[in-house]
């Protein structure tokens, strides 16, 4: 009975730090973004281009990274405009540019992504677990 008991109290253990680690996996990811420019248009809309950095500071890789923008930029389909990072190894940051199409004017456009942007972080980590952040990220102007 005792070696049961210790048996049970050793797997507890074990998969509280199982969760412990796959919940600490994702920590330490950031995302800046600067903007480079917007343009009109002709059929109505605009459309801006952005410099973004993705740094995992984390202990945990991701695969499958893809951000998507949630607001504040009104996207007509906000998933099909993610931005794919691909993999992002634990220790590692990419650096990429983003296309996104608004049904906003670029003056409009340019006021708002020279601030902040709500993001999701979708992604795969190292435990095979579907990983989602919401990250805001912080902007400037080029």
């Amino acid at each position: 009975m005792k070696l049961l008991k210790t048996f049970l109290f050793i797997s507890c253990v074990s998969f509280i730090l199982f969760i412990t680690a796959t919940a600490q996996a994702v920590d330490g990811v950031s995302v800046t973004h600067r903007f480079l420019m917007a343009d009109d248009l002709d059929e109505g809309g605009s459309v801006a281009t952005l410099e973004v950095t993705v740094t995992n500071s984390g202990t945990s890789s991701l695969s499958e990274v893809l951000l998507v923008q949630n607001a504040p930029l009104q996207l007509p389909d906000p998933l099909a405009q993610a931005l794919h990072v691909n993999n992002l190894p634990a220790g590692d940051g990419s650096t990429l540019i983003w296309r996104l199409s608004s049904s906003m004017s670029s003056d409009q456009v340019i006021q708002i992504l020279t601030g902040i942007l709500s993001l999701n972080l979708l992604g795969v980590d190292d435990f095979g677990q579907n990983v989602r952040l919401d990250i805001i990220s912080e902007g400037g102007a080029e």
